[in-house]
């Protein structure tokens, strides 16, 4: 195990008590969140009842001893002073957050200019945890169907047959422990804009029972984004289209859960080729060092 704070100016690396740079004494605040809650209190009805709960921002707190001279000093002070990536290598897993240091002792001199020791805190406003990297995957996509299985160089693949089969439903993991907003693309693959009596496209998370209906027409080579964390739906050729969303549309009910997701999109217009994509990225409440 060991972990890296990084930002434009730079990496520096803390690992476990055999690290051969910087070696991690203590840290706390790597655990679940801390809570605030909105209670109301009735009269004459015991205890209080919560109706509001949100995850508050984290602090993280780490002891370490280093090596290093005024250089090392320096590169470290120039870091904190940023906000920096903490990113988590555990093993075969990679977590990262993001934060600020808002306190740092005065180093401490173990041996003057090789061993030194400091402890900083470090603020993330999103309390949660991410992987490195965001995963795509495809709601609608061509599937091919002629495998090049063959035995003695011969093909066992019976003429006529379908190339490829369209599919427009994918099955979807959110491998996190939290429920998580995607940001979804939609393209229009179709040769001509050819118009249509209804347009538009629903799309169903069949395991939340929740949609999203939009009511706007997808020209050939135009890029739809559907921004479900910040509650933002961008044309690259109308700009800005949250108002083409259905009045029974709630975007805010559309996230993916814990677990398998079924995801599907049907065009309402049935000479359109819609392609979505769904990207996103596994949210977790903690990491075990």
């Amino acid at each position: 195990m060991y972990i890296v704070l990084k930002n434009e100016f730079g990496s520096f690396e803390i690992g476990g008590g055999g690290h051969t740079s910087a070696r991690l004494q203590e840290i706390e605040g790597i655990g679940v969140p801390a809570k605030d809650d909105t209670p109301i209190v009735f009269e004459g009805q015991p205890g209080r009842t919560i109706i509001a709960c949100r995850d508050l921002e984290r602090t993280i707190t780490m002891s370490i001893d280093f090596y290093g001279d005024e250089r090392t000093v320096e590169k470290l002070y120039r870091i904190i002073y940023k906000p920096m990536d903490i990113r988590f290598y555990l093993g075969n897993r990679r977590r990262k957050t993001h934060g600020r240091c808002i306190a740092a002792t005065d180093i401490t001199k173990i041996i003057y200019h090789k061993w030194q020791k400091i402890v900083l805190q470090l603020v993330c406003d999103d309390p949660y945890f991410y992987d490195f990297y965001d995963t795509a995957a495809a709601i609608s996509a061509n599937a091919d169907q002629l495998p090049n299985l063959n035995e003695n160089g011969e093909w066992f693949v019976q003429l006529p047959a379908v190339a490829t089969l369209r599919s427009s439903k994918a099955s979807i993991f959110n491998r996190g422990n939290t429920e998580i907003y995607p940001k979804i693309t939609l393209a229009n693959n179709k040769e001509t804009d050819a118009l249509a009596d209804e347009a538009g496209v629903i799309l169903t998370n069949a395991t939340t029972g929740k949609t999203i209906k939009l009511e706007y027409q997808i020209a050939t080579g135009e890029l739809v984004t559907l921004d479900l964390k910040k509650r933002k739906i961008i044309s690259s050729l109308s700009g800005n289209i949250i108002t083409s969303i259905s009045d029974d549309t709630v975007l805010e009910d559309f996230y993916l859960a814990v677990g398998e997701n079924i995801l599907s999109i049907e065009s309402l217009n049935t000479a359109d080729d819609i392609f979505a994509m769904a990207y996103y990225s596994n949210q977790y409440v903690s990491v075990v060092v």
